[in-house]
């Protein structure tokens, strides 16, 4: 029964407050429609249109490419230490002063106020939006002048794109007359190692020529040592040879022809010699000792000479390789130094090749290219006059609404008597 009457009372309740709505609809209409007529006044004759011109950037940084030096070459090597950009640090530019600054001295930018327009009021009026995982960026101008924003955003593009390019052309120049310098100075201390090495190569021995005579001397050496060695053995043995014949001779003096007998017999066809034995035989024998003799006694000489000559000859090799090696010394630390000039030079020139490509090629002018140029917008972004007319009437409906139900609560809590 008390759950009935409670219904009846909700429902009651809700019945009042659709009759106190309904009574109040005069009110809800005209303050809704006041809303709705103030928000299109405001929407079509107070608040300025803006317009939205949008360029559209590709962005493409220079990397730059070198041949690799030689190892062993120590030089400061300006293009590999320039600074490289990315996608991010050309974004960033686009706002920076230079480029606001030149856009606003080519178009003769005015402000509200009638004076130049200034670098931060240039500023909120630009849009600069990054498209993921491409080359391309967005510039918009958001104006009240729909041919002004496209001309203000055509013209930043192509601001932003000489700057650039006037930036990596001045490192590029700027590369290109510090190698030049280098290279001057390399071809100079090049010159100068030159000129040293000749001078030396003219005032010292050729090393190849004393390379020669070492050869040919080591050759002699060896050939002497050879001989001495050959000679050693044929003095041991014809030494023990005279002395064998020494052993069997029984004179010392020689026998004259006509000591000898001689007999000859014939047999047939056959003659045979017959020489008495022992006088014949001493007298050969005594020839073939003064022969031996002789042979050792020269041999004894040559082996004497030799034995003289060869440790001579062996302190001269010594005395020419120990002055092949302080030359070889000295020429290799010439040389190296000119070898180093040499490889620096030819390092520089080969560093201001490739700057002087990069410099001629105006390359510079490819980091950021205009892909598409702002056309001049159809139509304004802002005010969106459908949107603020429907929240204003929305907003003008519930205002009312809640005016007549809270004048129709306080006129029932007014009529009712305290206790």
């Amino acid at each position: 029964m008390n759950q009935q009457n409670d219904n009846q009372q909700g429902e009651i309740s809700i019945r009042e407050l659709i009759e106190t709505i309904w009574k109040g609809k005069l009110i809800i209409a005209i303050v809704t429609i006041i809303a709705i007529l103030a928000s299109s006044i405001i929407s079509f004759f107070i608040l300025p249109e803006k317009y939205a011109a949008t360029a559209s950037l590709s962005i493409k940084p220079i990397t730059i490419r070198m041949a690799t030096l030689d190892s062993t070459v120590s030089i400061i090597d300006y293009l590999a230490i320039m600074p490289s950009k990315t996608k991010t640090d050309y974004l960033g530019q686009v706002t920076s002063a230079q480029v606001l600054e030149k856009t606003i001295e080519k178009l003769n930018l005015k402000g509200s106020s009638g004076t130049t327009l200034s670098v931060s009021e240039l500023s909120t009026m630009i849009t600069v939006t990054d498209i993921a995982n491409t080359d391309r960026i967005t510039v918009s101008i958001s104006i009240t002048e729909p041919q002004k924003a496209a001309l203000i955003a055509n013209t930043l593009s192509q601001e932003l794109g000489q700057i650039v390019a006037d930036d990596y052309n001045l490192q590029i120049q700027e590369a290109a007359d510090y190698i030049s310098k280098q290279l001057s100075d390399a071809e100079v201390v090049l010159n100068e190692k030159t000129k040293a090495l000749n001078d030396y190569r003219s005032e010292n021995i050729n090393i190849d020529v004393l390379k020669k005579d070492i050869e040919n001397l080591t050759g002699q050496i060896a050939e002497y040592k050879m001989d001495l060695q050959d000679l050693k053995t044929q003095i041991a043995s014809d030494t023990i040879a005279l002395q064998i014949l020494e052993s069997v001779s029984q004179s010392t003096d020689l026998i004259s022809s006509e000591d000898y007998n001689l007999s000859i017999s014939t047999d047939g066809e056959t003659a045979n010699v017959i020489i008495p034995p022992d006088s014949l035989q001493d007298s050969l024998l005594t020839i073939d000792i003064y022969d031996m003799q002789t042979q050792l006694t020269y041999s004894m000489s040559k082996k004497d000479t030799l034995e003289t000559q060869i440790p001579k000859m062996e302190s001269a090799l010594t005395e020419s390789q120990a002055i092949l090696t302080d030359q070889e010394y000295k020429y290799d630390g010439v040389y190296n130094d000119m070898d180093m000039a040499q490889k620096a030079y030819e390092a520089y020139q080969q560093r201001s090749r490739e700057v002087l490509t990069y410099s001629s090629s105006d390359i510079g002018k490819s980091i950021v290219s205009i892909s598409s140029e702002a056309p001049i917008p159809g139509g304004p972004i802002s005010p969106n006059k459908k949107k603020i007319i429907a929240i204003a009437g929305i907003l003008g409906f519930s205002l009312s609404v809640f005016f007549v139900l809270f004048r129709n609560y306080w006129r029932r809590t007014k009529s009712v008597p305290s206790k």
